[in-house]
C-alpha cells in the first residue's frame, strides 16, 4: 500500500519514492528503492505493538533480520520527508 495526500509535494522531485518495494525472506523484512531512501522504519504486529524502529538515511536497500521472535504477519511502515509506505509481510 501507498499512502500520499492528492496534493503536490513541495519539493521537485515527485517521483523520489515511487519504487519503493517492500518484502520479506524468511527471517528478513528487506526495504529496497532504485532511490535514496531516508526515513524511519517501524514495524508493528498485528495487535499494533510496535516490535522494531530505526532510522534510515540515504541508503538504497535495509535489511531487518530478527525482528520477531514468533513467525507471522507484522506491518512495516515507511515514513518519509513526503510520503508513507506501509506493506504487510510474513516472517517464516
Amino acid at each position: 500500500m501507498h499512502f500520499s495526500n492528492n496534493e503536490a509535494p513541495a519539493y521537485n522531485d515527485v517521483d523520489a519514492y515511487k519504487n519503493v518495494n517492500i518484502y520479506s525472506i524468511d527471517n528478513y523484512i528487506i526495504l529496497n528503492s532504485a532511490n535514496e531512501l531516508s526515513g524511519t522504519i517501524k514495524v508493528y504486529d498485528l495487535m499494533g505493538r510496535e516490535v522494531y524502529s530505526e532510522a534510515i538515511s540515504e541508503t538504497f536497500q535495509h535489511e531487518i533480520s530478527s525482528v520477531a521472535i514468533f513467525k507471522g504477519y507484522y506491518i512495516l511502515n515507511f515514513v518519509s520527508d513526503s510520503e508513507v509506505y506501509t506493506e504487510k509481510v510474513f516472517i517464516k
